[in-house]
């Protein structure tokens, strides 16, 4: 039996880029902090930087929904991404292909606007409110 699932509590680094192929895709990274005390200080490290995608209907909702600095709980599954360069160098590099997110704690940036996901509002619940509120979105 193989299992590939990641999760994790980090802050996008930068605002999601929405890219009109295929079903929908939203691109942008995550980092993940450690706090930890040395010498009576705190000091923050940042210990992981996830390049993450999400595919899908929720794509586009979720570009406009959550901005850099916002503290997203995400759950996927790693992935390998190649392409090759112009110059025909080939290339490659791990991704987090998002099956779930979620905003969490305080936003720590400004809002886009007043419609930013809060946990019900999250791709888990997304689904259930779209059946009971045709308008949601």
């Amino acid at each position: 039996m193989q299992f590939n699932q990641y999760q994790f509590v980090g802050r996008l680094v930068n605002d999601p880029e929405y890219k009109d192929v295929g079903t929908g895709l939203v691109k942008f990274s995550v980092a993940v902090n450690k706090s930890y005390k040395k010498n009576e200080e705190w000091h923050n490290k940042t210990i992981f930087h996830n390049d993450v995608d999400l595919w899908g209907k929720y794509a586009k909702d979720t570009a406009s929904r959550f901005n850099k600095g916002q503290e997203v709980f995400v759950v996927g599954e790693l992935d390998e991404d190649q392409w090759e360069e112009t110059d025909g160098q080939k290339r490659k590099k791990w991704v987090i292909k998002v099956s779930k997110i979620i905003a969490c704690g305080n936003n720590g940036s400004t809002p886009k606007d007043s419609n930013v996901a809060t946990p019900k509002d999250s791709l888990e619940h997304m689904e259930t409110k779209r059946l009971n509120d045709e308008s949601a979105f």
